[in-house]
């Protein structure tokens, strides 16, 4: 299956000799874990071990197709199949750009940017973000602070640039719809952000190597931040 240029591996619970697929499901994310592996059960009444042991496998999405009270309903069950692809292309995404951002970032702020990486599909605030970490807002910014980080708002415009590059890039949507699918409030929006942060044009991340432009451009951000707080504190010990 292929969806906005990534392509996904699909697996039934249980295969055509009804062999559980979960040994599979780990083979296939501990060989290939930039590929995301989405379980697909068409059963009338699926076995709810098996969904567990599938899961517990590391699926990155689950299709349950006709759930109670929707069977036989053949565009819900399309909705949610598109759904899963997108969401693993979401984890596709933030698994490449923590691939090459993680160096770069000290231990105290990857959750954070792990975090934000991982759902940048969504508007994200700084405030949804320390709730989600069990962390106050204040606390949230002097963790990045210390750790010689972009603010917390930098960190979310940045995961959502790479998401939005990742769209602009793999696929023929057009600026608006990108800009729709990431809650941007306008096309002109996310192309301010294009320009203000990673100073490209929507043509440029069109282009083959667009995702990278912006990659180098928050890696290049983390640098900077990370040696303009050294060059502070060699300040404050001189």
């Amino acid at each position: 299956v292929q969806a906005g240029g990534v392509c996904a591996v699909v697996v039934e619970l249980r295969d055509a000799e009804r062999t559980l697929t979960a040994p599979t499901v780990r083979r296939l994310r501990e060989g290939w874990p930039l590929v995301p592996v989405i379980g697909y059960c068409a059963e009338r009444n699926p076995n709810g071990a098996d969904i567990i042991a599938v899961v517990q496998a590391g699926l990155t999405g689950l299709v349950v197709l006709g759930t109670p009270g929707e069977r036989g309903n053949p565009l819900r069950d399309a909705l949610d199949v598109l759904d899963a692809l997108e969401l693993a292309e979401d984890e596709v995404t933030a698994r490449r750009a923590w691939a090459a951002l993680a160096v770069d970032v000290p231990e105290p702020a990857r959750v954070v940017v792990e975090h934000c990486l991982k759902h940048a599909r969504r508007a994200l605030t700084v405030d949804r973000v320390a709730c989600a970490l069990g962390m106050h807002r204040k606390t949230l910014w002097g963790r990045l602070d210390r750790a010689g980080m972009p603010s917390p708002e930098k960190i979310i415009n940045w995961a959502r640039l790479l998401h939005a590059a990742q769209r602009l890039e793999t696929t023929d949507w057009p600026l608006a719809r990108v800009a729709i699918e990431l809650e941007y409030g306008t096309p002109g929006a996310l192309r301010n952000m294009l320009c203000r942060y990673a100073r490209v044009t929507p043509a440029q991340v069109k282009r083959p190597g667009g995702f990278e432009l912006v990659l180098r451009a928050f890696r290049d951000a983390l640098r900077t931040s990370a040696g303009r707080e050294e060059t502070v504190e060699q300040g404050h010990t001189a």
